[in-house]
């Protein structure tokens, strides 16, 4: 697939500046959605219910948060542009209640029940401000598809190293934290604010190389309801955030479950969880070039669809594991798959956006997003509920050393068969996918003369 038209040529810096903030938008989410259910199971010792209930209310919250902060970001009007404002004044509160959920002051099983859910609420309402804002930048600096790949390659590569930081480095920080004597609350809240300087630094990293276009701006956006019919018609749209929901679901439920299986059925500690885990990064990292290459060749929408299958392959081999060397191996083949379907829909979400600025004349990454934002953090929501009703009928023990029979035999289905039937289920959504081709083309020719034409009228209003 090669670019139609170049219409802005970006710089290295910006390219990679930007992609570096996606490293401080993702290291946050990934560590919540991957061991807060975790953490407050077996450390704080919070029925399982309870977590389900708490995060089935953010899922439900997410419903309006989402979409409006998206609204609002399309409308926004200042001298720093659309977005930026969001990311510079919500960057340091979205640290602070990003530290306050690794730390619960209540014993009673109800009352760590609401300060975890109220400081979780908070949370997702400033990871909605900064995260969306964040990536609505993206369809919007560039309409060539080549420039968009080049920085959908960065963006993987910098979330590739959030996930590291987030899923294996957190754990050998707290294992650290824990071998000098910590307690193991003590050792989540110091992990946490260690990520929590990492995020600042990145996302205002990314926000001071950045600058948006003012032909985009300046633009009368379309009223809510318009934008939420508008994004809701359009079939590619649908079938990319439903896609993303089924990739979203896999990998939560069975990166959240991976401390689970590590810690009850293989009997590993903290540091070699974390240590296993890295080899889906080992993977992953150079096998972004190689789908990068593949769907150059082949077209982004067929390259996903067999990383997917790849991914799910992985899942199903995880049920087969009952040793620490095969766990590495099926880790290791997880990451090939995973680099695939973390990198390719993000071009296939900006060439829907392109279509759809044919389509009203406006550039609406911020309503996309949200949307897409409220479907991603739905499926952490969708999958902790999932997690918490089948620990809970397997008979899973918060705090306790060791899990029966049933539980583990819970653990176990949660890594491996569930992930990958719902992985399966995506394949068959991208099968409907329409915007490809002699279509797709035509959309990057309109959106190439639609953006000349903002541009001479925005250049005729300021003489």
């Amino acid at each position: 697939m090669n670019g139609n038209g170049n219409e802005r040529n970006l710089t290295k810096k910006t390219k990679i500046g930007y992609s570096f903030g996606y490293l401080g938008s993702i290291v946050t989410t990934w560590t919540f959605s991957t061991y807060i259910f975790f953490f407050y199971a077996t450390v704080i010792g919070l029925d399982p219910i309870w977590i389900g209930i708490a995060l089935g209310i953010l899922g439900i919250w997410d419903m309006f948060n989402d979409p409006i902060m998206g609204h609002l970001s399309d409308k926004t009007k200042t001298r720093w542009g659309r977005r930026r404002p969001y990311m510079i004044f919500g960057t340091i509160p979205l640290m602070i209640t990003f530290v306050l959920l690794w730390w619960n002051p209540f014993n009673e099983q109800f009352m760590i029940f609401i300060y975890f859910l109220v400081i979780m609420l908070i949370f997702e309402w400033m990871y909605t401000m900064v995260s969306l804002s964040y990536s609505a930048l993206y369809p919007e600096m560039t309409s060539d598809i080549g420039e968009r790949l080049e920085i959908a390659g960065y963006l993987e590569f910098f979330d590739i190293i959030a996930l590291i930081l987030g899923f294996v480095l957190s754990l050998i920080l707290v294992g650290i934290f824990r071998g000098l004597g910590y307690s193991p609350a003590m050792s989540w809240l110091l992990m946490a604010i260690i990520l929590g300087i990492i995020m600042v630094i990145s996302i205002f990293t990314a926000t001071a190389v950045t600058k948006e276009q003012e032909i985009f701006y300046t633009a009368q956006a379309l009223s809510l309801s318009k934008a939420i019919k508008y994004t809701w018609k359009n079939k590619a749209f649908r079938v990319v955030v439903l896609a993303w929901l089924c990739i979203s679901v896999a990998y939560v439920i069975g990166a959240a479950t991976a401390i689970f299986f590590a810690t009850y059925n293989l009997k590993m500690s903290e540091l070699e969880t974390a240590i296993s885990l890295l080899f889906m990064f080992i993977t992953a990292i150079p096998c972004l070039l190689l789908w990068y290459k593949l769907s150059q060749k082949y077209g982004t929408v067929r390259v996903t669809m067999a990383a997917m299958f790849l991914f799910g392959l992985a899942f199903i081999l995880l049920l087969f594991v009952f040793n620490i060397v095969i766990f590495v191996i099926a880790i290791a083949i997880l990451g090939i798959g995973f680099a695939g379907v973390i990198l390719l829909p993000q071009t296939l979400y900006a060439d829907v956006i392109d279509e759809d600025e044919t389509i009203t004349g406006v550039r609406r990454e911020g309503m996309f997003q949200g949307i897409r934002s409220f479907i991603a953090k739905g499926s952490v929501s969708l999958s902790y509920v999932t997690m918490a009703v089948v620990l809970s009928l397997s008979g899973f023990q918060s705090g306790a050393a060791t899990q029966s029979e049933s539980a583990l035999l819970g653990i176990r289905l949660l890594i491996g068969l569930i992930p990958a039937i719902v992985m399966f289920i995506g394949i068959l959504i991208y099968t409907k996918y329409p915007l490809k081709g002699e279509r797709l083309r035509k959309v990057k020719e309109e959106v190439i003369r639609l953006h000349e034409e903002k541009k001479r009228a925005f250049e005729q209003q300021k003489v």
